[in-house]
């Protein structure tokens, strides 16, 4: 499976100065299709042209590079069953060119 994506733009929550986590002017992804079946995400390249990232702390200290997951207080019982299995996820090839942090 291939993605292609131009002018991504990943956005800051509220309470920090800059309005983006994370720029890039393009994003090209392959991945393979009969891993995700076992719940493997296996990535053979991934680009990133000219990323930009963002880091900065709000006034409460946290940093917008700490992500936080909500749970569904209405969860079936194939949700919660499938919620304690992780997945795999391997990046063969990944590269960047003209990047800032």
């Amino acid at each position: 499976i291939a993605v292609k994506a131009e002018t991504i733009k990943i956005g800051n929550p509220g309470g920090f100065t800059t309005p983006y986590f994370a720029t890039a002017d393009a994003l090209s992804l392959h991945l393979k299709l009969a891993p995700l079946f076992k719940r493997q995400i296996v990535v053979s390249e991934l680009v990133l042209k000219t990323p930009s990232v963002h880091i900065e702390k709000n006034p409460a200290g946290k940093g917008n590079w700490e992500f936080t997951t909500q749970k569904s207080e209405r969860s079936t019982p194939a949700e919660t069953e499938s919620a304690g299995k992780s997945m795999q996820f391997d990046i063969a090839k990944f590269s960047l060119s003209d990047g800032t942090l």
